[in-house]
């Protein structure tokens, strides 16, 4: 089947919209840690996390539109901190929940039962269940024109990793801490390492 982009705007919505988010392939799933200047903490699902660049370590997320008030976003403005926290089998339906619209100032932490866990000399807080926890300080904003979504930049300050640890070349093998990866906003998938190949030369 040949599906045209515009002949879907005849689609339900729903429809429309689990085929648009899934046809990009499976991705990575992270909680996404922040905390109020006022310290209430937040938790938000996101799939949409990037590698940027090791040198210096920045990784990013892709906002959604910024069209209606965005708890995450606006605590990582204020405070300059957030962390991501990779998801596990063990924590699907707890992490899956705290996409949830939870009113401003309740704490998606206590809504799930997940607990609040501090790396050192951090704000934000961090998901004590997940197995790799990264704290990243605010480096850049970039407006998508487009629609209206941001892509915002964060540099690593510090990780923990944990049940595993990195081979002598700095490999890590994501399936056997049971990291999971996402398709949409809903559907979710086990790991399974393949190979890891040489660096590709012509």
């Amino acid at each position: 089947m040949i599906y045209k982009t515009d002949d879907l705007l005849d689609w339900d919505s729903r429809k429309r919209t689990n085929l648009l988010n899934k046809i990009s392939g499976y991705k990575s799933a992270h909680l996404l840690g922040t905390k109020s200047p006022e310290g209430k903490s937040n938790l938000a699902t996101v799939n949409t996390v990037i590698h940027v660049g090791a040198n210096p370590f920045l990784l990013a997320y892709l906002s959604r539109p910024l069209t209606i008030e965005r708890h995450s976003y606006n605590n990582i403005l204020k405070t300059g901190q957030f962390s991501l926290n990779q998801i596990h089998t063990d924590i699907i339906q707890q992490a899956h929940q705290c996409s949830a619209k939870y009113p401003a100032g309740v704490s998606e932490f206590e809504q799930v039962g997940f607990e609040e866990y501090y790396l050192p000399d951090s704000f934000a807080p961090c998901v004590k269940e997940s197995r790799i926890k990264i704290l990243l300080d605010l480096q850049e904003i970039v407006p998508v024109k487009s629609n209206a979504t941001v892509l915002v930049i964060g540099k690593v300050k510090q990780f923990e990793i944990n049940h595993i640890e990195p081979d002598d070349q700095g490999h890590i093998e994501l399936d056997k801490i049971d990291t999971i990866a996402i398709s949409g906003l809903d559907s979710y998938y086990a790991c399974q390492h393949l190979h890891t190949l040489p660096y590709a030369k012509p």
